[in-house]
């Protein structure tokens, strides 16, 4: 995470122009690490939010809106006590490191003006917020969101009534204070593979993205050397003045979904993938967070989902291979019903207590079968425990077959779910799965919880480049409106053959006939929201939606269908 001191510096500043002179009118605390603050600035209502949160620690406006406890933690109790109603007069760091300090003017008990501050430590798992009271010389902590006793540092303690105390400086240079010779000695005696921990063992403030950075504009892919530390000075030197004279920029580093990768205040050059620019460190901020919680939220919902349908999914493969091998057990009923035919007409020459008998083949008089005998039983006996085993296997076998064609269309469809499982772009993607797992019972519904609003989840919609519209359900229940329900009977209907997969839509007019580009480009949709993906020719079955019918008594999307031409496409976006 590239929140260095530089980053910290150039936010203060930020919030300082906004926030100066500002009201602060209601402060809440939504969970255990987080605090926010309602503020009337010049510009109107704002949210500022302070998070003490190891994995995303931060202080920015926000416009996301929290649910609040019923009963406000200690920490909001004393915040409202001292802050309710007070002016903000700056906000800065403390030092050169990743403290930011907003000052307050508020009032006592009696009335009388007092300095109060909240100082926000942003440092990765050791981020903390602590209330205090200023005067002209020191800060003493009236409250702190996470107290640091002897028991978690030896070090430094945070607690209530003691005097805020600085976290403890780094044995580092500040680089605005840096020069060449200085610099210069230190890099040709630095002896590591990774080079951009010369700047972060030795300079504070700089993270390791912007490390990163400074070697790339100064020597690209190339290692530090002799031969190029004057390039990395003066790439170095660049950074220095961009730090003094505040040119900075706030961006995002993105993947090709938009997922954030890492965020600086300059352009993170060195990713080689695109970047998102914003005017502000706030809105900044907010966007990288809250994409990393939607995210973290989303996987964690699609991980939850998906080990449901896992185990599902085993469970039916193994109840399979049980049917499977009862069936191969059925295949013997015939034999049983002969042995018991063969003792039935060869009763009159058998003896009791024979371990077997040696009967003669009614279809090869020539040929004799020895029969297995039980010596507990007479021949009659034995005879009628053949009959029996064989009308029970007879019955066994027309069972195994309806539960081992019922197993296989579960299996077909739960590698559907984790298909559309796999296409999930939000919450209300899962959750409109989950709630199919529950109609289909895989899931259990919580009775306890009261009804909410049906869940509601758009399908893909492509616009080819000659304007004609394809759909693509991300989901069975998708699927199955879409085709079903929301199509014309002249719409042409495309599926993976013998897989799971989207059922993609080409919208027609009655009597039209796409082109075969058309055709090709709706196909390779087909073939890239499919569970065939990876493969490099995959075959699309398409026909008219009039020849495409529900499957009775089926899973949802499950659907039958006739007069169909298959193409084989290769699996891409067009």
């Amino acid at each position: 995470m590239a929140f260095d001191v530089v980053f910290a510096k150039a936010l203060s500043i930020e919030l300082d122009k906004s926030l100066k002179g500002s009201k602060i009118e209601k402060i809440n605390q939504p969970s255990s690490d987080m605090l926010v603050l309602s503020v009337r600035t010049s510009a109107g209502p704002k949210r500022l939010v302070i998070s003490a949160s190891a994995s995303s620690a931060r202080i920015c406006f926000t416009e996301e809106k929290n649910e609040n406890p019923q009963t406000p933690p200690n920490f909001c109790i004393q915040a409202r006590k001292h802050l309710s109603g007070a002016i903000i007069d700056s906000v800065g760091t403390v030092g050169f490191d990743r403290v930011i300090e907003i000052r307050m003017t508020s009032r006592d008990e009696l009335g009388f003006e007092c300095g109060k501050s909240l100082v926000c430590e942003i440092m990765g798992k050791y981020s903390n917020i602590i209330l205090c009271s200023v005067d002209d010389t020191s800060r003493k902590v009236i409250s702190v969101l996470r107290p640091v006793d002897f028991s978690s540092s030896r070090v430094r303690q945070v607690l209530p009534n003691m005097e805020y105390v600085c976290p403890p400086a780094q044995d580092k240079i500040n680089p605005t204070e840096e020069n060449k010779e200085s610099f210069c000695s230190k890099a040709a005696v630095f002896d590591s593979a990774e080079d951009y921990k010369f700047f972060v063992n030795n300079y504070l403030g700089i993270s390791p993205a912007v490390a990163r950075e400074v070697l790339h504009r100064a020597i690209g892919t190339q290692r530090m050397c002799s031969d190029n530390i004057e390039k990395v000075w003066n790439s170095f030197s660049n950074l220095v003045d961009i730090i003094k004279t505040g040119g900075f920029s706030p961006c995002c580093v993105t993947e090709d979904d938009g997922s954030p990768i890492e965020f600086s205040y300059l352009s993170l050059t060195h990713y080689c993938k695109q970047e998102k620019c914003f005017d502000s460190f706030s809105e900044l901020l907010e966007y990288y967070y809250l994409q990393k919680e939607k995210n973290s939220l989303l996987k964690n919902r699609i991980g939850g989902t998906l080990t449901v349908v896992n185990n599902a999914l085993k469970k039916t493969e193994k109840k399979l291979g049980i049917l499977e091998e009862e069936l191969k057990e059925c295949e013997n009923a015939d034999m049983y019903r002969k042995y018991g035919d063969l003792l039935t007409g060869s009763l009159y020459m058998l003896k009791n207590k024979a371990e077997y008998a040696d009967v003669p083949d009614y279809e090869n008089e020539m040929k004799v079968v020895r029969v297995p005998m039980d010596i507990k039983l007479s021949p009659s006996q034995n005879a009628a425990k053949y009959y029996k085993k064989y009308n029970k296997l007879k019955s066994a076998k027309k069972n195994a077959v309806i539960q081992i064609e019922k197993s296989r269309n579960d299996l077909a469809y739960l590698f559907s779910v984790i298909n559309s499982l796999n296409m999930c772009e939000n919450t209300s993607d899962v959750m409109q799965i989950r709630s199919e797992l529950v109609t289909s019972g895989y899931l259990k519904d919580n009775k306890t919880k009261k009804k909410k609003e049906t869940i509601h989840s758009e399908p893909i919609v492509i616009t080819l480049a000659s304007g004609r519209v394809v759909r693509c359900g991300k989901n069975n229940i998708q699927n199955e409106e879409l085709t079903l329900k929301q199509s014309k009977k002249s719409d042409i209907w495309f599926h993976v053959k013998s897989g799971a997969g989207s059922h993609v839509i080409m919208e027609c007019e009655p009597d039209e006939e796409p082109s075969a580009e058309e055709y090709t480009q709706a196909a390779m949709i087909a073939a890239y929201y499919s569970n065939m993906k990876m493969s490099g020719s995959v075959p699309v079955d398409y026909t008219r939606i009039r020849y495409v019918k529900k499957q009775p008594d089926s899973a949802p999307g499950r659907v039958i269908y006739t007069d169909f031409y298959t193409a084989y496409v290769k699996p891409e976006l067009p």
